[in-house]
């Protein structure tokens, strides 16, 4: 699993790419997101993320307004839960990684890249890569430490769930 480490600077950094966005849509998103991740409840905002995940997900390959995103959706919520329920074992963390890394943030960075969000994709890059304890706490992401209710915690899920709303709006508008 020593290899796992080295994909996480590139999943990560992917988000920053929502910068380029009409800031109309983002700020405000980002904004209400981050005063969710601190009120709601933890469960309520775990349960939000899983919840958003298979949608944002789907849209690599079909559009948010598409029938077949809604047919897509039960099934991908199953994947899903599975890999939450099985996220102890190797199999499934190198499966979500594979994914993220050979498809979603290659898709992802496609089409939102710009030359300007591209320092701040290779700057977050940077750092990610860099940082030890950043490593650490991604590994223990996979691993079931998101239960816990931390401030850092509510703080990526924050940011997850501002990332997915953010691009579920774009594939509306």
């Amino acid at each position: 699993m020593e290899y796992l480490p080295l994909f996480y600077p590139f999943i990560a950094s992917h988000g920053i790419t929502d910068t380029s966005t009409p800031y109309i849509l983002w700020v405000p998103i980002y904004i209400v997101n981050a005063m969710c991740a601190f009120t709601l409840p933890y469960n309520i905002l775990g349960c939000i993320t899983v919840l958003m995940t298979p949608i944002h997900m789907i849209q690599d390959w079909r559009p948010v307004v598409d029938p077949i995103t809604i047919q897509w959706y039960p099934m991908v919520l199953a994947t899903l839960g599975l890999m939450l329920r099985y996220r102890s074992y190797h199999l499934s963390q190198s499966l979500v990684i594979v994914y993220m890394t050979g498809v979603h943030t290659p898709i992802h960075l496609h089409r939102h890249m710009t030359l300007i969000n591209s320092l701040g994709v290779i700057g977050l890059y940077g750092v990610i890569s860099r940082g030890r304890w950043i490593h650490e706490y991604l590994q223990g992401v996979l691993e079931g430490d998101m239960e816990r209710d931390t401030w850092l915690n509510r703080s990526i899920l924050g940011i997850l769930n501002a990332h997915m709303v953010l691009h579920v709006c774009l594939g509306i508008i």
